[in-house]
């Protein structure tokens, strides 16, 4: 399996195994954890991403400014709690986009 090999590399096979990779009974953790299934479930701006990105990887030694950052993270998600897209009334607009992908790979 491909999971075994970076175990084996780091020398890291005999750990005993843990059920979820984010620890819920620390603060960060559970607040990373609840931050990443939002950001999961919801079209939030890609700086919330990114913000939730860069904390994920302090939870497991968090330092002071670890939390201070949480917490802007929150204040943020308070402050843009109810921003939403509006449409208007008119039915003649057309809504245009552009994709971000190439699906067909050409």
């Amino acid at each position: 399996m491909y999971i075994d090999s970076p175990l084996a590399k780091h020398d890291m096979v005999s750990l005993n195994a843990v059920v979820n990779p984010l620890d819920p009974s620390h603060p960060l953790g559970h607040l990373v954890g609840s931050l990443l299934f939002l950001q999961l479930s919801s079209h939030l701006d890609i700086s919330f991403k990114f913000a939730v990105l860069i904390l994920s990887h302090f939870c497991s030694a968090p330092l002071p400014r670890h939390y201070t950052v949480a917490h802007r993270v929150l204040r943020n998600l308070k402050g843009t709690g109810s921003f939403r897209l509006h449409y208007g009334e008119r039915k003649s607009e057309l809504l245009k986009g552009l994709p971000d992908a190439d699906w067909g790979g050409g």
